[in-house]
């Protein structure tokens, strides 16, 4: 029997006591891991079960990890159940291992599900992309993600350099994602949006209740995982995210909700030189928006 899992929505978010990431000292990994951005979306090297490493789009909204047919069969992933993929074409049943061992660099965690099929969207983004790297393997250790340096760090190395980060929030997390609090209008109520490094544009599942937009248009948004999706393009005035405010800010508003229904939209992390998600916690550090 399948066990429906979005990617996006998946699992019950493990707390820092069930991790199995392990660490040498933070001065052992204090170069970071490298990461190579394409339009703004990161991509990593991950070793799966010592095979590899395979190229993985870091995904911070998606909670099930994946790997294309071909880079599973590499890793010789042994299925152990099935997950149910959401996407805007429909629902797609997909075979999975929850007893993968992944590597980053010195980082390696046991344990960790990934499931293998298509991904389309991704392949757009880089051919030679070969998975999604989610919060099934992020979720294990605090991870700050450093566009400015191309670095990805984990663990006690990315607490300590997350120290340096000027904007500090508290976060809710839903299914494995970190949702922040963001203000749209003076005066309006908080939005709650997923911090997102699949995501190229600010979304808003709004409705009736969408904030006024300058020269609004018909136009597209992307997410890595579903795909491209009709939206109305526009500028918002103004978004406060912890104090700090941007201003002629590029929104998209959709009509009908994405899978799921958890948020009410998604933050691209993209739009931060850095990001830190220490998920034991709720503490989400960010650096001014760019």
């Amino acid at each position: 029997m399948a066990r429906k899992a979005h990617l996006r929505t998946s699992r019950t978010w493990r707390t820092a006591a069930l991790a199995l990431l392990s660490l040498p000292c933070p001065a052992a990994v204090s170069q970071g891991n490298s990461i190579e951005l394409k339009n703004g979306f990161v991509f990593v090297n991950v070793v799966v079960n010592g095979h590899g490493p395979f190229r993985m789009l870091l995904d911070t909204g998606t909670t099930t990890s994946l790997l294309d047919p071909a880079a599973a069969a590499k890793a010789g992933l042994v299925y152990d159940h099935r997950v149910v993929l959401s996407a805007l074409d429909g629902e797609h049943t997909l075979p999975a291992t929850s007893t993968a061992e992944l590597r980053i660099g010195a980082a390696r965690a046991a344990d960790i599900e990934i499931a293998a099929g298509p991904m389309r969207r991704v392949l757009e983004i880089d051919p030679r992309a070969q998975g999604i790297l989610g919060q099934s393997f992020l979720a294990r250790s605090a991870y700050l993600i450093d566009y400015q340096r191309k670095k990805l760090w984990l663990g006690e190395d990315a607490i300590v350099r997350a120290e340096q980060l000027p904007l500090a929030l508290a976060a809710q997390r839903a299914n494995g994602r970190t949702i922040l609090p963001v203000t749209l209008q003076s005066g309006g109520p908080s939005w709650r949006l997923t911090l997102d490094s699949g995501a190229s544009s600010l979304i808003l599942k709004c409705s009736a209740r969408c904030p006024w937009i300058a020269d609004p248009h018909n136009g597209q948004f992307v997410l890595a995982i579903l795909g491209e999706r009709p939206a109305l393009r526009g500028t918002l005035p103004h978004v406060d995210i912890a104090g700090a405010r941007m201003s002629s800010v590029q929104a998209l508003l959709v009509d009908t909700e994405l899978p799921d229904g958890l948020d009410d939209g998604v933050l691209p992390s993209s739009w931060f030189s850095a990001i830190y998600v220490d998920g034991s916690s709720g503490l989400v550090r960010l650096s001014r928006p760019r």
